[in-house]
């Protein structure tokens, strides 16, 4: 209960920031010593045994940093959110860096156990309504302002749409999908209308979806094609599962874009 409603570890605001929350946190130094390291280490190449050479190479405060972000991420993946995570990417000291890598596991490790979860069936948290609402806040990071929280965004939505591939013929993760297509063609299209005076905010027709883009319509233009190319991709696998129900959706979907 206490990792469900914890807060990520990293605060969204770290994105603008040029030093980290990892290098100002002095909590993360209590206790700071060679053997402590040692065995914070050793605890970590058992958890994450393919970031063994990444472990190894990270100061006392990232270790501790690391092994509190498995221990939430893991634990509120378990309790039905595994979206949270993703957020920890806006911080600089996670872009390009073995502490980014160890942290992207993390990543990985949490929504294996959410998709666990979800596969058994044994939880109303993980039935296909719930599944569609987390796909849903991880397609609006796959179009986030950071590249490094796109990057793991797409890995996740990946993994959710390939072991659930029904999850997409649901209104909320379909909606959503089309939404954000909507939202980043016509925040590409300011660079056209409006191009000194950008927009950060955008929100959907439908007033359902909104998100932050960056102020670079290069990379904005950039997030539209690879987002477009997966979600044909997503999409066809739905639709090769059930035909009738998606398509019914997209007429109800482009119906209420109109």
């Amino acid at each position: 209960m206490l990792a469900k409603y914890t807060q990520p570890l990293i605060a969204e605001e770290r994105a603008n920031n040029l030093v980290s929350d990892v290098e100002l946190n002095t909590v993360l130094r209590r206790g700071m010593s060679a053997d402590a390291a040692s065995m914070v280490k050793h605890e970590l190449c058992q958890l994450l045994p393919q970031c063994d050479a990444d472990v190894k190479s990270l100061s006392y405060p990232e270790l501790i940093f690391l092994k509190a972000t498995h221990l939430v991420e893991t634990l509120r993946a378990s309790s039905g959110d595994c979206t949270k995570v993703l957020r920890y990417f806006v911080d600089r000291q996670l872009r390009g860096t073995p502490l980014g890598v160890c942290v992207a596991n993390v990543a990985s490790v949490s929504f294996d156990a959410y998709l666990t979860n979800t596969l058994t069936g044994s939880k109303d948290l993980f039935s296909a309504p719930y599944v569609a609402q987390q796909l849903s806040l991880v397609f609006q990071d796959c179009c986030h302002r950071v590249e490094s929280v796109q990057k793991v965004a797409y890995m996740c939505a990946e993994r959710i749409t390939t072991h659930v591939p029904s999850v997409l013929c649901q209104r909320t993760s379909l909606f959503t999908l089309l939404d954000l297509l909507t939202i980043m063609w016509a925040s590409c299209l300011e660079a056209e209308t409006d191009e000194y005076h950008w927009t950060p905010t955008h929100v959907s027709p439908s007033g359902a979806t909104s998100i932050q883009l960056s102020d670079d319509f290069t990379f904005r233009r950039h997030t539209l094609k690879l987002f477009h190319r997966r979600a044909r991709d997503w999409v066809g696998r739905a639709i090769n599962l059930a035909p009738l129900d998606v398509k019914g959706f997209l007429q109800v979907g482009l119906y209420r874009l109109k």
